[in-house]
């Protein structure tokens, strides 16, 4: 009889402690319920989320131990995280049907003389950096008059900075604007040294008097990662053109199909040019479908930050056979005036490095993928509106 007592005001003591436990961790507990409930397509998605992107753009997943958080980056390259702001939802704005003012054909890069496609593979047991030139298309050079049929002979050269003790280089393509080189360079590089070091490229045109620089492009490998070969392409820009830059945004596309779910992470920012030395930065990301915003939503806003770190998430519905008709335009804000710094549009509408990241996703289905985009002022137009 007594055991039996005694075994009821323990079951009752262990209830008791659980229901504490539940409202102390509500929010632990309902994503636990959410996750447990979804489908196995969706708990990746929802485990994947439960983190933050650090100052590479690399997705750190945060695990509770006692009442402490332990950090686990998702890299083979590991160091300091200081301050871990926990991935969160960005703030809904109301949904609209207007036509967007700003257009993807309205954003040419200035100065652009083409793009570049390469490969990275790195093997950090061996110290083994694989470097593939693979093509360029769109070249264009605007110091001379090239030859009757437009076409140009190039090469492209490749270094490793800040060392540059190995300076490597393609064989000449001839008669094209879209070359393709096809070409594989290994550099040896420390896992020590690697988020220190970049990769230069600079695409020549060939010529009897002098060589000419077309355009060149900067890659830190910082922002590169390293579990697996990646492919992507580089704007090329005429040497004088980096002080005209208005910035670049990290961000982040996934779709999961089951859920017919599109995911954009704005993970930060840097070197913001605003209309004063300091500025108040916030990001929206409109969902545009043939040319009208069918949906916005927008960061918190950081306070006199020329970099700021964003880490917040934006989903929408998005059904399968939109995807062909959708882009997504980044648009990177300064202060309670709305004065716009700069855009990026990404999709199938989209050229170079904006088209790749979305074919990437498309592509990778399930999987995020996060690019650096160098942000674009539309070009001026009679009666443009001023409107975001």
């Amino acid at each position: 009889m007594v055991m039996g007592v005694v075994g009821a005001l323990c079951i009752i003591a262990v209830g008791l402690v659980l229901l504490l436990a539940c409202l102390r961790y509500r929010s632990l507990c309902t994503r636990f319920i959410n996750w447990l409930l979804s489908d196995r397509e969706e708990k990746a998605v929802l485990t994947r989320l439960k983190g933050h992107y650090n100052a590479n753009g690399y997705l750190v997943r945060l695990r509770r131990i006692s009442t402490y958080f332990k950090v686990q980056e998702e890299a083979n390259l590991g160091e300091n995280v200081e301050g871990c702001p926990q991935l969160s939802r960005a703030v809904s704005c109301e949904s609209v049907s207007s036509d967007t003012s700003i257009a993807a054909t309205d954003l040419v890069e200035p100065n652009v003389s083409g793009y570049l496609c390469i490969g990275i593979d790195y093997d950090s047991e061996c110290g083994d950096l694989v470097v593939s030139v693979i093509e360029a298309k769109d070249l264009i050079c605007k110091d001379f008059t090239s030859s009757a049929d437009g076409l140009l002979d190039t090469f492209v050269t490749v270094y490793l900075l800040p060392t540059r003790t190995t300076d490597m280089q393609t064989r000449t393509y001839r008669s094209s604007r879209s070359p393709s080189y096809k070409e594989k360079f290994l550099f040896g590089l420390e896992v020590t040294d690697f988020c220190r070091s970049s990769l230069m490229f600079h695409v020549y045109s060939a010529r009897r008097e002098a060589n000419t620089l077309l355009g060149e492009a900067h890659l830190h490998l910082a922002d590169v990662p390293t579990r697996q070969p990646i492919t992507t392409w580089l704007t090329l820009v005429h040497s004088n053109a980096k002080e005209d830059s208005l910035g670049e945004i990290l961000f982040s596309l996934s779709y999961l199909p089951t859920a017919e779910r599109l995911t954009v992470v704005i993970v930060k920012a840097r070197n913001l040019k605003f209309a004063n030395q300091i500025g108040d930065p916030y990001v929206k990301v409109y969902l545009l479908r043939n040319g009208k915003k069918v949906h916005k939503k927008r960061t918190q806003m950081k306070k006199n930050e020329p970099c700021p770190i964003f880490n917040e998430a934006m989903i929408f519905s998005v059904p399968n056979n939109l995807l062909q008709s959708l882009e997504v335009r980044v648009t990177v804000g300064e202060g309670d005036t709305g004065v716009v710094v700069g855009h990026v549009i990404v999709g199938c509408q989209a050229t170079g490095k904006a088209l790749s990241h979305w074919t990437q996703m498309l592509t990778a289905l399930r999987k995020p993928i996060a690019m650096w985009h160098q942000l674009l002022q539309p070009i001026p137009r009679t009666h443009h509106h001023h409107h975001q």
